[in-house]
């Protein structure tokens, strides 16, 4: 049986997400409403987890408690979700092995039982959900009150557990929610609205991710595809997503990713994340198994070429920190993160990785996973 892990309450869209990824279509069919979304029962090999925070959801997975989670980290309107980001690269025995676009359609749920005449005043939801439907919410007036997620705001409601800031409550009928239609069915809510995000190509992008195999040698060629379930097949279309730090020297960063160019990979997302926020997740993070992110120093000071080092199969670091103990790298040290879109066994890729690990003060290789869509 697979045990997905998410954050939030039953009807939150990281459920749905999950179910999409892991029904028989897989890839990223639903447009977010109606029978389009499966539910629990329509994929009974499936058993979903609610869990209350992102932490807690990683602590399911590296317990065994759960053998997968569905973490959102991206949306097509509000951009990356930095602090998932930042737990996904916190944690080195984590592994990416999938992913998922799911479409999100917000509905503004209210109360069914709201006295006629009460105007609503104040919207609650998940930041990301809020900032998705700003346009529409600013038109009318409605403030914004953020939730800790989109289906936990619609449970609150129905019990009567929203607190308002400042007043502690207010008139019955006076607040709503931003969530799914699922939500408002499972809570007993009225949908007030549908498809209130200000653009309708409203997309987030989760990660499937599970823990690092025991004989994984994070490959740019078959690095977690094998814990990727049958129903998602693999057509040779793949995606890498690496981690690494390199040295504060003028052009550094343009040689490293020039690297991808060469080969001819399509390089579709870099981040940078302050290493010092990373250091400090990784060691809140050792409860659930994840190790500190102490630096290794180099060997060489020439940019890799002083000696063979392991190929791009696997980290060449215990962690991230102050690199060659200068007070400058644990100031300003940055991590990149980069995803790369190529072909399964892609050589050109592989060599270029190994470019880049010879490079890099550290390197990561956080998963090959089936990519999603074109």
């Amino acid at each position: 049986m697979v045990t997905v892990a998410y954050q939030g309450e039953p009807g939150a869209y990281s459920e749905s997400a999950a179910l999409q990824f892991f029904s028989s279509t897989g890839g990223s069919g639903g447009d977010g409403r109606g029978a389009s979304v499966p539910r629990p029962s329509d994929v009974p090999h499936i058993n979903t987890m609610p869990t209350p925070s992102f932490t807690a959801m990683l602590a399911a997975l590296t317990s065994s408690t759960a053998t997968h989670a569905a973490m959102p980290i991206e949306n097509s309107l509000a951009g990356t979700i930095h602090p998932n980001l930042d737990l996904l690269l916190a944690n080195p025995l984590v592994s990416i092995v999938g992913e998922t676009d799911f479409r999100v359609r917000h509905c503004l749920l209210g109360l069914a039982d709201a006295p006629p005449g009460v105007s609503l005043k104040r919207v609650h939801s998940h930041y990301m959900a809020l900032a998705q439907c700003t346009g529409y919410l600013a038109d009318r007036g409605l403030t914004q009150v953020v939730a800790a997620d989109t289906a936990g705001a619609a449970r609150a409601l129905s019990r009567g557990k929203l607190v308002t800031a400042g007043d502690r409550g207010g008139v019955h009928g006076e607040d709503a929610v931003l969530a799914s239609r699922r939500a408002g069915d499972i809570y007993g809510l009225a949908v007030l609205d549908e498809g209130v995000e200000d653009d309708q190509g409203n997309y987030t992008r989760f990660l499937i991710l599970a823990m690092k195999r025991v004989d994984s040698t994070d490959s740019a060629d078959s690095g977690g595809i094998t814990n990727v379930p049958r129903s998602v097949g693999i057509d040779g279309a793949v995606k890498t997503s690496v981690a690494f730090t390199l040295r504060n020297v003028a052009g550094e960063l343009f040689r490293a990713l020039s690297v991808f160019a060469v080969s001819g990979a399509d390089l579709t997302k870099v981040e940078s994340r302050h290493v010092a926020t990373l250091r400090q997740l990784s060691e809140g993070a050792n409860g659930s198994g994840a190790a500190p992110l102490q630096a290794t120093p180099r060997g060489d000071e020439d940019g890799g070429k002083g000696g063979d080092k392991e190929a791009a199969t696997s980290d060449n670091s215990n962690g991230i920190g102050s690199v060659d103990g200068r007070d400058v790298e644990r100031r300003w040290g940055y991590i990149f993160y980069v995803d790369v879109a190529h072909e399964a066994g892609d050589k050109g890729l592989q060599i270029a990785l190994r470019a880049l690990s010879n490079a890099a003060l550290f390197f990561r290789v956080l998963g090959t996973y089936p990519r999603c869509g074109p």
